[in-house]
């Protein structure tokens, strides 16, 4: 399986978007993501998206993820068709059950518990499913309700589904009606962000959970990492010592762990590159999504080189 890389931001200012969305695709980045915040300078993922599509030609677009909580799936539903019409059948729509709790207290909206976000998640994707294929719909809840609805424009291309998320709730909806499921190395507990499943054998299991989960779609689900950190040096061991410090007891890993996180990409663009192709063959994931736009994260031309050693 060859590697696909994806690049994912949280923010970037208006300006600068446009422009850094045509250095990613000239680079050879496959997919170019936006997350979905509510923080100083995150951007708004659809119209970010929709911008992009108008800014490129070939590189695959989606939002990973937004928050169901904030989003009502017949408006979505709307927005979605109209940049996948857009980017000519290019997004894919990534959506979680939402987690952080400062977002929606900062604006008055209660985060419900887990298991409440889980059931309203899935309800929003069996309709979405529906409402991006064409179908008018028709649910009684519990707490979606629409009547005779039709999203529009008219779906001329497919637009697949990409849940995330690192709970086995959030799994066991992703196993059953995402064409992807994105994985993230981490979950909520009690409200606090925690490296569950960090280290290969963790993700292994993560990935073996999955497959052996009763699934509605006909065709097996493709996988996608979001990597948590990219840092090119020429000491990896080094590097793993220098994360294992600044995490602290975040990161309960040992080196070797650390050296072999799906999670992690640490070395000089080689064995970046090695990695990348030996870890999409050896658990079948297909998509890794980079970071970019912090300080800490790679840049387009490192991203550029990742790609073109990978190619060689």
């Amino acid at each position: 399986m060859a590697p696909r890389i994806g690049v994912s931001t949280i923010g970037a200012d208006a300006p600068s978007w446009l422009t850094w969305c045509r250095q990613l695709e000239s680079v050879g980045v496959d997919e170019i993501s936006v997350a979905d915040h509510l923080q100083a300078g995150a951007l708004p993922p659809m119209v970010a998206l929709a911008a992009a599509a108008a800014a490129t030609q070939r590189v695959a677009l989606s939002s990973m993820v937004l928050n169901n909580e904030l989003r009502h799936p017949a408006v979505l539903a709307n927005e979605a068709l109209m940049v996948s019409e857009l980017s000519a059948g290019r997004l894919t729509l990534g959506i979680g059950a939402g987690h952080a709790e400062d977002e929606h207290a900062a604006i008055g909206q209660p985060l419900p518990a887990p298991a409440d976000r889980v059931d309203r998640l899935e309800e929003a994707v069996v309709a979405l499913r529906r409402l991006l294929g064409g179908e008018t719909v028709t649910t009684t809840g519990p707490s979606l309700r629409l009547t005779e609805l039709t999203a529009a424009p008219a779906p001329t291309h497919a637009v697949p589904l990409l849940v995330g998320g690192g709970s086995r709730a959030v799994l066991r909806v992703a196993a059953r009606h995402a064409d992807t499921i994105g994985l993230t190395g981490f979950s909520h507990v009690d409200g606090v962000s925690k490296l569950t499943h960090f280290s290969e054998d963790a993700l292994r299991q993560r990935l073996d959970l999955v497959r052996e989960m009763p699934r509605d779609r006909p065709e097996p689900p493709r996988f996608q990492a979001l990597v948590q950190l990219v840092r090119v040096t020429d000491d990896r061991r080094g590097a793993a010592e220098e994360l294992r410090s600044e995490w602290g007891e975040a990161l309960a890993l040992t080196q070797e762990e650390v050296l072999a996180s799906p999670f992690l990409l640490l070395g000089t663009v080689e064995e970046i590159a090695g990695q990348l192709h030996d870890r999409s063959a050896r658990l079948g994931i297909e998509t890794w999504t980079l970071f970019a736009g912090r300080p800490i994260d790679a840049d387009v031309e490192t991203i550029g080189s990742i790609i073109e050693a990978l190619q060689a």
